[in-house]
């Protein structure tokens, strides 16, 4: 019995130590699985016979904003923005059509606006173990390219702490949000 105790107690000692990692590791908090959005308020259609009337889209890829590193991420992710807005409109008839960037000099209306934050999980501990958050806020506009005047305005901040929605996930659900928001006032 006595050479028994120890190793009782070791036993105890090594699974409580293990089950305090498995705390610290894994987070198994109850965190909801889906992109959670921010604050939508800020989008606002300032002329909308303007945006009713329609005519030839180009969408801008957007920059990097002030404070926010130009990389090959925030690239990647503007263009994924493009892509939503994209594929929303051009899924329906409206009364506007899409051209590339390439004839933005030809088109009617622009969207263009700034990434002014993005965040993700860096390192590997960070994203597969501590439930690393993935963030990204964009702010945009459409213009009137004819006499310059704002058409339409939109911020959006999104958050996400599924590994499946990185930064690139985000941006494209951003621009399907834009894409829905400006067929909600085309209709």
């Amino acid at each position: 019995m006595r050479n028994g105790t120890p190793c009782l107690s070791y036993s105890i000692l090594l699974l409580s130590f293990f089950a305090g990692i498995n705390g610290c590791i894994f987070d198994f908090s109850k965190t909801p699985s889906v992109v959670r959005e921010g604050n939508s308020a800020a989008n606002k259609v300032v002329d909308v016979l303007r945006l009713k009337e329609g005519g030839k889209l180009a969408i801008i890829p957007f920059r990097a904003g002030a404070g926010v590193e130009a990389t090959s991420v925030s690239e990647k992710a503007s263009l994924m923005f493009v892509k939503g807005v994209s594929e929303v409109l051009l899924a329906t008839h409206s009364s506007l059509s899409i051209v590339a960037v390439t004839e933005a000099d030809s088109a009617d209306l622009l969207i263009k606006g700034h990434i002014t934050n993005f965040k993700q999980p860096k390192g590997f501990r960070e994203r597969f173990f501590t439930g690393g958050q993935y963030a990204l806020t964009m702010e945009g506009k459409m213009v009137d390219q004819k006499n310059g005047k704002d058409v339409l305005y939109f911020a959006l901040r999104k958050n996400s702490v599924q590994k499946e929605n990185n930064i690139n996930e985000l941006a494209y659900q951003s621009g399907k949000e834009v894409g829905g928001f400006i067929l909600s006032h085309i209709k």
